[in-house]
């Protein structure tokens, strides 16, 4: 349907165009005619009319003075000039002010059809493109937040996903330069009933205060408010504190205002790039556990940097009561170096860690030193034994035993199955590959199945499993040395999707490749920074 008004001073002609639209124009719908510039303009503040017919020379105020009072209001209906007067001055200045079409008194039937239906048409198509505009922006917005959830949810996963952020990166209004994570709870424990209802409210006015301040995400979780914040090029690593401070005090101030609740916030530290947004969720959950105005910032060190204590010395004795045999030689060194980390007051999860890096550092040694390139060394169920361990004499049966299993290694070494020892070492040249049994198998000239039966008699596990081990053993190493990605770590070991490694090592370890970072920090200061400041000069 469409609306229409007619504006003419002669009633009569007025009457005529009303009854040529009732016979031929059975969709539009016929406002009350006015006969005067004023009326007009208070009819089309009214009905806001779809089309205007009207008379270019009317008393009080003209067709044309109507028609520029209209266009500073910004009104979008067609309007169509009926003159008396074959002037084309008249026409090409009403034409100017937006008018769709005109006509020339009398009116010519077949002309008065002709231009309403071409207004018609332009209505149509109009209000086409609009429908489309709006379902598209509509869909948009969908799949909008539907990014924005799967983002929030793969960072609180510990798994970002980089492919969903790339599509909301499309949409933000000037090139991604970093962000941070915010936490954000109640006060004070509420009763459940009561955070259930507060939490929605807190949410919606965090939403409506945050879009004045920048881009954001948010995503409640577990009880508490999370906060993707993308400020953009006008905050930085420098200044992003006392920005996200005043961001805090003001979304406190309103959400007291409006609930009574007192609400405390936790922010991660300034991250450059998304892939270390797994870091910052970790941060700003401990950023909000800190003492404080109820404002906190996560800031290194956080973990407690414990006295490095010197591998060396263990490493060149252990490998020596390898070489020959010594198993009471092991346990007195494991013994030793157990004694040094509860001198320096290590506690139980750093030993763990600690114990982890030396039977690494003995596996290495052991490669380098003596050539022993397929030696078996499972980091996976070594980690997973010594997680288990609840006192230090424990740690020291299970890392005795992890070492033992190297003796019996060389002890075996004159009669373990060459298929075996050939597979091991091409799996060690090419475990950051897309390797397969198969084609091991026919790398070393045997069957898959029988290479398959081979491994899981000698090495007690099945071919993914070994595979697996190798690839989280380097990947501890890399760890160990130095600060790169998850996304990198995976790619080196192997892993070309940086969530499904994620998993993996997680499962392999129990822990996340960051906490496990956090560890080696604590226990291996004076290597990271000195790899650090390598790392820097080769930059």
């Amino acid at each position: 349907m469409y609306s229409l008004i007619i504006a003419d001073d002669e009633a009569i002609e007025c009457r005529g165009m009303e009854m040529r639209i009732q016979n031929h124009f059975t969709d539009i719908e016929l406002l009350p005619s006015v006969y005067n510039g004023i009326d007009f303009l208070k009819s089309v503040e009214q009905y806001r009319p779809d089309i205007a017919i009207v008379d270019i020379n009317m008393p009080g105020l003209t067709g044309l003075e109507a028609l520029k009072i209209l266009k500073l209001k910004s009104f979008s209906m067609k309007i169509i000039i009926n003159t008396a007067y074959n002037d084309f001055e008249y026409i090409q200045e009403a034409l100017a002010l937006g008018a769709s079409g005109y006509l020339l008194k009398p009116i010519e039937h077949q002309s008065f059809c002709d231009t309403l239906n071409r207004v018609l048409a332009a209505i149509d198509e109009e209000r086409k493109h609009s429908r489309i505009f709006q379902e598209t922006n509509q869909m948009m917005e969908r799949m909008k937040k539907a990014v924005e959830d799967d983002i929030m949810s793969s960072v609180i996963l510990g798994q970002p996903n980089e492919e969903s952020f790339h599509v909301y990166f499309q949409t933000l209004p000037e090139p991604y330069q970093g962000g941070l994570f915010g936490a954000v709870s109640l006060a004070s424990e509420k009763e459940g009933s009561d955070a259930e209802h507060l939490l929605p409210e807190i949410e919606r006015i965090i939403k409506k205060e945050l879009y004045a301040f920048c881009q954001y995400q948010i995503k409640v979780y577990q009880g508490i408010i999370y906060l993707y914040l993308i400020p953009g090029a006008k905050v930085t690593k420098d200044n992003y504190q006392p920005w996200a401070r005043n961001i805090a005090e003001v979304l406190k101030e309103e959400v007291f205002k409006k609930t009574k609740a007192e609400i405390h916030f936790g922010f991660s530290k300034w991250k450059e790039t998304f892939d270390k947004m797994y870091e910052a969720f970790r941060e700003c959950n401990l950023a909000l556990r800190s003492k404080g105005d109820g404002i906190g910032f996560f800031e290194e060190p956080h973990l407690k940097a414990y006295p490095p204590v010197a591998t060396d010395p263990f490493l060149d004795a252990l490998t020596s009561e390898i070489m020959q045999g010594g198993k009471q030689g092991i346990q007195t060194e494991i013994e030793r170096f157990l004694k040094c980390l509860k001198e320096k007051q290590y506690q139980m999860e750093a030993v763990k860690v600690a114990v982890l890096n030396l039977l690494l550092s003995v596996y290495d040694k052991l490669k380098g030193s003596y050539g022993l390139s397929a030696l078996p060394f499972s980091s996976i169920k070594s980690m997973q034994e010594l997680q288990a361990c609840q006192t230090q004499e424990e740690l020291c049966e299970k890392a005795t035993g992890c070492l033992s299993i190297f003796q019996e290694h060389l002890k075996a070494k004159k009669v373990q199955n060459m298929y075996v020892e050939e597979a091991m070492l091409y799996m060690e040249k090419n475990y950051q590959k897309d390797l397969s049994l198969d084609e091991i198998a026919e790398k070393i000239g045997i069957s898959s199945f029988y290479l398959s039966r081979l491994i899981k008699q000698q090495m007690k596990q099945n071919f993914i499993d070994l595979l697996t081990e190798i690839r989280i053993r380097h990947a501890l190493f890399l760890i160990r040395q130095g600060d790169d990605t998850v996304k990198d770590i995976g790619k080196s070991v192997g892993y070309s999707n940086p969530n499904y490694f994620y998993k993996v090592f997680k499962k392999s370890t129990g822990m996340t490749v960051g906490e496990m970072r956090d560890y080696f920090h604590q226990i291996l200061p004076d290597e990271k920074r000195m790899h650090r400041k390598e790392k820097e000069q080769t930059e």
